[in-house]
């Protein structure tokens, strides 16, 4: 079942070594199961997203099922792809084991950045916009409020 999905499939141990990880890993990460049998899932994620992943983890271990986590996972030639990753944890003899299943979303995610892009800058000179401005000014003085520092500057 799991031989012709391009979905990533991946069984992990409670030490989060995985112990399965479906065929496709060959065409989503250029890794084989060969390769991904063993080792520390941690090791598969982009280093910005781990603590995420770490979470994820402690989330499924208490409660069984996660919510949907977008994560990063590196492939074999070190570039990174964007994953929906949705999980359970089944415990059988005291032992947990987590199940995960990953949706490759790297498209929808370069779109997002485009339509960002585009929302923010000019799209003939490629400058930013006013929105821009005017995003980071909101932003800078959210900041000030929180900190409840006297804003230094007036425009």
């Amino acid at each position: 079942m799991t031989e012709n999905t391009t979905d990533l499939i991946q069984v992990l141990e409670e030490d989060a070594s995985v112990s399965y990880i479906s065929p496709s890993s060959i065409e989503i990460l250029q890794l084989s199961p060969d390769d991904m049998i063993g080792r520390n899932l941690l090791e598969c994620i982009y280093e910005e997203d781990k603590k995420k992943a770490k979470l994820m983890l402690s989330k499924l271990s208490e409660n069984k099922t996660s919510d949907v986590f977008e994560i990063r996972y590196v492939t074999k030639d070190l570039r990174h792809k964007w994953f929906e990753v949705k999980g359970t944890c089944e415990r059988d003899n005291n032992e947990k084991r987590f199940i995960l299943v990953s949706r490759d979303i790297s498209d929808r995610k370069n779109y997002e950045e485009e339509l960002k892009r585009l929302a923010f800058h000019d799209p003939l000179t490629g400058l930013p916009n006013r929105r821009l401005f005017i995003e980071q000014l909101m932003n800078e003085l959210k900041k000030q409020i929180k900190f409840m520092n006297p804003l230094r500057y007036f425009i």
